[in-house]
């Protein structure tokens, strides 16, 4: 189906392909070209809509993702791909319980697809139907975490990376925007340790020894997909730039509980930056803003020009254009946690932050984060 087909994020093209998408409407972004017939209307929609989303133009990109399963009604493997795109876009805009549910449909129609493909007369398909498959997992997957459900998330991902090892052999594990997603998941009971730490509260032996191994898992999943990567002739900078950020994520907060120096990681945390910024995927620049500036906090370089709070900012301007609802909620988070001992503090006031950062989470239903308001309040606030 048309996501085999090269994506702009490949080489940083955005821009340049949305221009292209434009031959494909009578009036962009809101009436396609009725010469297109069948479900070519389907995929210019999706395809437009998914480069809006990427450059932070959320509100047409959403009109647009809507638009497109509804012209996908004829072909169920379409609509599995358009449906969890849709949920993508709706955890982008703060919608959690939507997502989970667009990425149920997702699940459900690529199901569908693939009882479909079982036919003789659609044999042909089965492909599509695997790959349709591997997009709606990881959605739904990424869905249920950040709605807190971790258990279900994590069964999830599980079942995605089987039917990945069962359609590729040779790469059996989730890899591109799936396998960050999952390493994501994998990295969040680490995640709440580390800021436990720099919080300068107690955390349970139990979690603690098994962070470290946590960490060490996804490092061992990025070395591995940035080997396949290197194998390849062309590569993603999006699948590499994901690759990096999981790796600099991981190698940080093995290095904040192993209490070893975090200078070494400074190359790795570029080369995230450099391939996300050259995607154009501002929701990814945003992620290795945050994860940035908490490294540059550590090593001293926290306010002024090229400092975390910068970082921060620039995240902030970015998730404020969407408006990217659940990066702000982590951003409030990140300002409080890592600036609430400075004097002056750079933004209004840690307590203005986490209040923020409260309702935004309970406003979204991103849940994800529940556990670690709570730990910041706590140190904070001393509730």
């Amino acid at each position: 189906i048309y996501r085999k087909q090269s994506s702009p994020a490949r080489v940083g093209a955005l821009g340049q392909d949305l221009g292209a998408m434009a031959f494909f409407f009578d009036l962009p972004w809101k009436r396609v070209s009725s010469h297109l017939l069948g479900n070519s209307q389907a995929v210019v929609l999706d395809w437009t809509a998914t480069c809006l989303r990427a450059l932070g133009r959320l509100s047409e990109a959403l009109e647009l993702m809507r638009s497109s399963e509804d012209w996908a009604l004829g072909d169920w493997l379409h609509r599995a791909v358009a449906a969890s795109h849709l949920s993508e876009l709706d955890l982008t805009l703060g919608e959690v319980a939507d997502a989970v549910r667009d990425a149920e449909k997702s699940v459900a129609f690529a199901c569908h697809g693939m009882d479909l493909t079982s036919d003789p007369m659609f044999a042909s398909r089965a492909g599509d139907g695997v790959l349709a498959c591997l997009t709606s997992y990881p959605a739904l997957g990424n869905a249920l975490h950040q709605a807190g459900r971790r258990a279900e998330a994590e069964r999830v991902f599980r079942e995605a990376e089987h039917t990945q090892a069962e359609y590729q052999p040779g790469y059996p594990l989730l890899y591109s925007v799936g396998g960050f997603l999952y390493c994501d998941l994998l990295l969040a009971a680490p995640e709440r340790v580390v800021w436990q730490r720099i919080l300068s509260l107690n955390s349970p032996p139990s979690p603690i020894n098994s962070a470290v191994p946590d960490c060490c898992s996804v490092l061992q999943r990025a070395a591995q997909t940035l080997k396949w990567y290197q194998e390849q002739t062309d590569t993603s900078l999006l699948d590499l730039g994901l690759d990096y950020l999981s790796r600099a994520r991981a190698a940080l907060y093995a290095a904040i509980l192993g209490d070893s120096a975090i200078r070494d990681l400074k190359a790795e945390t570029e080369q995230a930056m450099d391939c996300l910024r050259r995607t154009g995927e501002r929701r990814f620049v945003a992620l290795g803003l945050q994860t940035r500036a908490w490294l540059r906090s550590l090593a001293g370089v926290r306010t002024g020009p090229e400092s975390a709070q910068s970082d921060l900012d620039e995240a902030w301007e970015i998730a404020d254009r969407g408006p990217m609802k659940l990066s702000l909620a982590d951003i409030h988070l990140y300002r409080a946690r890592l600036f609430f001992r400075e004097k002056p503090y750079p933004w209004k006031s840690p307590q203005d932050d986490l209040a923020a950062a409260e309702k935004l989470i309970n406003d979204c239903g991103y849940h994800r984060r529940d556990e670690e308001l709570a730990d910041a309040k706590r140190a904070i606030l001393g509730t």
